[in-house]
């Protein structure tokens, strides 16, 4: 399904670039042309957190707080990208009328989905600093 081509390079390493071969376009297509699964539940925080009653309360907060710079950190770099395709979020509907590209769907939903995990997580720090 894929084939590779390696580039001889003067000025850096050779390279090696990957290209999808006939059949592997078809399966693509085919792929693509199915309904995702959905995903599943496994996330490695949840889990942490939902035996977090083991630990401090201190201790709780300081992971949701370290979690929330990360999530911002993650937010901002995603937003700048936005930024620099100057897409819209969230898309308007005629989005592909105003030459919205299908990979900015994948970019719109990863900033929504972190704008609300911000949200929910300074809403359980509220509610751990509320707690005493």
């Amino acid at each position: 399904w894929v084939e590779f081509e390696t580039v001889i390079q003067d000025d850096s390493p050779n390279k090696k670039v990957y290209s999808l071969t006939k059949e592997g376009r078809k399966e693509l297509k085919n792929w693509l042309a199915e309904p995702g699964k959905a995903s599943g539940s496994h996330n490695p925080f949840l889990a942490q957190l939902h035996f977090s009653d083991a630990i401090p309360v201190e201790a709780q907060l300081y992971v949701q707080e370290e979690r929330l710079k990360v999530l911002r950190s993650e937010l901002a770099e995603l937003e700048h990208r936005g930024e620099s395709l100057k897409m819209p979020v969230p898309l308007p509907g005629n989005a592909l009328q105003k030459g919205v590209i299908r990979e900015m769907f994948s970019l719109e939903y990863g900033i929504r989905r972190i704008r609300f995990e911000i949200e929910w997580t300074k809403n359980i720090i509220n509610v751990l600093k509320n707690s005493s």
